[in-house]
């Protein structure tokens, strides 16, 4: 049980894919509780729109909390190439444990439940009883049907690395300008791996060479750099004809160089922009 909660699973989605999912559950909440009318909803005659819109209220903030502010404040937790499937659901039951507390607490306010420790206790037990099944199941599916969709398409992709015939370009030179006024690096495409994010510097892995650290944002940099390279995740960008292997699972795919210790993630919203490169340059 153990090996299945420390399988990867995909990190995080995007800040608007999270704000649509906090959003899109909130307005479920606010729909089924206005249509079904359960924990006495049944009773009330007036104002019945604006006290289930109360609810979503709540259960919208407690989202944000978790899917916004908690990451920024324990970001050790949370980081991606550390999401595991145990993460996942405990993170999934502490979101359903907060919203059921949160909007327990609005039902003693509104007079649906009488407050006492005894009636929260019960309220939460019955809550992860309910919840823990779906959200577990929930966090299973996904990590499977992601592990084999990137298991799959990293086969093409290694196929297609596998029939280069040339995996360096010696000819064409990079020329990279450091914010502080020092002298340009320049470099020849092949002699580079990768471009590593490292605060307000970037780090150009070379081959068989120590990396170049300078004083620049990867953002100002990717602008500088000729086709063969590609962004794959926000702290990396990647000599495509550099790329010696990839291996993938449910967390997405990570890129193996020859000759080279580093390991380059690529992460979920550039995969299909890192598939259609790579095709690109096989065909050349």
């Amino acid at each position: 049980m153990k090996r299945v909660f420390n399988r990867p699973f995909p990190p995080l989605a995007e800040k608007s894919q999270r704000l649509k999912s906090a959003f899109f559950i909130a307005f479920f909440v606010f729909l089924f509780l206005f249509i079904f009318r359960p924990f006495g909803l049944s009773q009330i005659e007036n104002g019945l729109p604006g006290i289930t819109a109360l609810y979503g209220l709540i259960t919208l903030l407690f989202l944000l909390l978790t899917l916004f502010v908690f990451p920024e404040v324990f970001p050790n937790f949370y980081l991606e190439q550390k999401w595991t499937v145990g993460k996942e659901i405990a993170t999934s039951m502490g979101n359903v444990l907060l919203i059921a507390i949160g909007n327990f607490l609005l039902s003693c306010f509104l007079g649906f439940f009488p407050w006492s420790l005894s009636t929260l206790l019960l309220f939460i037990g019955f809550t992860l009883a309910i919840g823990i099944i779906p959200v577990t199941v929930q966090a299973l599916i996904r990590q499977n049907y992601y592990h084999l969709r990137n298991t799959k398409a990293v086969l093409v992709d290694n196929r297609m690395i596998a029939k280069r015939i040339d995996k360096t370009d010696e000819e064409s030179m990079v020329r990279i300008s450091p914010d502080e006024g020092k002298e340009d690096f320049t470099s020849s495409v092949g002699e580079i791996l990768a471009i590593e994010s490292s605060g307000n510097y970037i780090e150009v892995h070379r081959i068989s060479k120590k990396p170049v650290l300078l004083r620049k944002s990867l953002n100002a940099t990717e602008d500088e750099l000729p086709d063969q390279f590609l962004r794959v995740h926000r702290s990396w960008i990647v000599q495509l004809n550099s790329i010696d292997h990839i291996s993938g699972n449910a967390r997405g795919y990570t890129l193996s160089f020859e000759n080279s210790a580093i390991q380059v993630p690529v992460s979920r919203g550039k995969l299909k922009d890192f598939d259609d490169a790579l095709r690109r340059i096989s065909r050349k």
